[in-house]
């Protein structure tokens, strides 16, 4: 499981694939900061993924106990 923290608050999402922290991050993102979502255009879209990206292949996989 890897822990990933939203870019723009202090939510701290736990996932074992890419797949399912981009589905979280995308349910964070529409009840927490829709905004964001609704308003920023492809080169922001870019940048965030590119983020994401980093912070997914840094991000330790931990067992859960």
């Amino acid at each position: 499981m890897k822990s990933i923290q939203c870019q723009h608050c202090t939510a701290v999402l736990q996932a074992k694939s890419k797949e399912d922290m981009l589905n979280q991050m995308y349910s964070h993102y529409m009840k927490e900061h829709e905004s964001i979502i609704t308003s920023v255009d492809e080169a922001g879209k870019k940048a965030w993924m590119e983020k994401f990206e980093v912070d997914w292949s840094a991000a330790e996989a931990k067992e859960n106990n």
